[in-house]
């Protein structure tokens, strides 16, 4: 079991060595190593976090089924018809103002 110590050995020797080209190669390999480590672990935990997020949110929306009666309309075909009644009035009342001359109230410097 002396695996560890003697790697972490070997690390501390190719540490110090660094400015020789054979111990530099070493540790751009072990850099390399680490950051593809690092981007491996980054890319799993956003993947894990995004499933987890997914699957709370179908959760949510997977309520429980409800056998409650449909609500009645907001709107009725009598109220929809007395609104669009109205609406035509109105209208009617614009184009007739329309038509008009504007009623101007009389300069009072005269």
């Amino acid at each position: 079991m002396k695996i560890a110590p003697s790697f972490l050995e070997g690390l501390y020797d190719v540490y110090a060595g660094r400015h020789q080209p054979e111990n530099l190669r070493r540790l751009t390999d072990l850099y390399w190593r680490a950051l593809l480590v690092l981007a491996f672990v980054a890319v799993v935990a956003v993947f894990t976090y995004g499933i987890l997020t997914l699957n709370r949110v179908l959760v949510a929306l997977g309520g429980a089924y409800s056998t409650a009666p449909t609500p009645a309309p907001a709107l009725d075909r009598s109220t929809l018809n007395t609104t669009i009644a109205a609406f035509d009035a109105r209208n009617a009342r614009f184009e007739a103002l329309k038509g008009r001359a504007p009623d101007l109230p009389s300069d009072p410097s005269k």
